[in-house]
């Protein structure tokens, strides 16, 4: 701002500044740095309130235009990956009207039986993206309760919405990488998981087989017949002894005997 000033000696024409401002792109922004800074201080970007992504949705609602590239990549890339239910909500993704139209199909996303969000645009200029930086709409995309997931634009774009959603994709295709995990690598976790839990539990039947036949031996030990038998052995045992120990001493005695005889024998003859 300033003053035009006039001389006419030398002909000559002056611009007597009063103030410098940026203006147009520049001051965009320095308002959009303003509008992220506020966000920022008041938690919207942090990532401990961020939601994790559900493993295995069954139903993702996209919230995009319907005549977008954007959308018919989403449900290409996910067909290829694995069978899910997708359900589109309409909404402009451009002009001064699409930040309440993206708000309204974000909250009828939000009220559906959907697993997850997936939300934005393809490519385009600031400009056609700057809806995207609307503050009403990022406050929007914080306060959802399903996790959402980003892609506006391409991986050079990034917006205030990418910020506050739980998982930011740098296109729509990745944003569909990002939702749902590869058919192969599913089925290969699970034959995964059913062998560990086919090894665990026969880990734990043989285990818990062999503290059954422990203690299975064990009361057997205690029970009356078991110890009937062992006392029996026991009797047996001792009954062998004694009948040794007899005959020994009878066998003893009947030597002695003879040997008192054949010397009285020879006392006598």
């Amino acid at each position: 701002k300033g003053d035009f000033s006039y001389y006419s000696g030398f002909g000559t024409i002056s611009l007597i500044c009063k103030s410098v401002a940026l203006y147009g792109e520049g001051m965009e922004l320095v308002r959009l740095k303003r509008l992220e800074e506020k966000l920022a201080k008041e938690g919207l970007f942090d990532s401990a309130r961020k939601k994790k992504l559900p493993k295995y949705p069954s139903k993702i609602a996209i919230v995009t235009s319907a005549s977008g590239a954007a959308y018919h990549d989403i449900k290409e890339t996910l067909k290829k990956k694995f069978p899910v239910n997708t359900v589109l909500f309409d909404a402009l993704v451009q002009g001064v009207d699409a930040p309440r139209s993206l708000i309204k199909a974000l909250d009828e996303a939000d009220r559906s039986d959907a697993d997850l969000i997936i939300f934005g645009r393809g490519g385009g200029s600031k400009v056609d993206l700057s809806c995207f930086n609307d503050e009403n709409l990022v406050r929007k995309v914080a306060s959802l309760n399903k996790p959402i997931i980003s892609a506006i634009g391409h991986e050079i774009d990034r917006s205030l919405c990418d910020l506050a959603s739980d998982v930011y994709a740098i296109t729509p295709t990745d944003a569909a990488n990002k939702a749902l995990e590869d058919y192969d690598l599913i089925v290969e976790g699970i034959a995964s998981k059913e062998n560990f839990i086919s090894d665990y539990l026969e880990a734990y039947i043989n285990e818990k087989m062999m503290k059954i036949i422990y203690n299975q031996d064990k009361l057997s030990s205690y029970s009356p017949q078991k110890q009937i038998e062992t006392n029996l052995v026991k009797l047996n045992n001792i009954d062998k002894n004694l009948n040794y120990y007899f005959i020994k001493k009878i066998t003893e005695l009947s030597q002695r005997i003879e040997t008192y005889d054949l010397k009285l024998d020879m006392k006598n003859p």
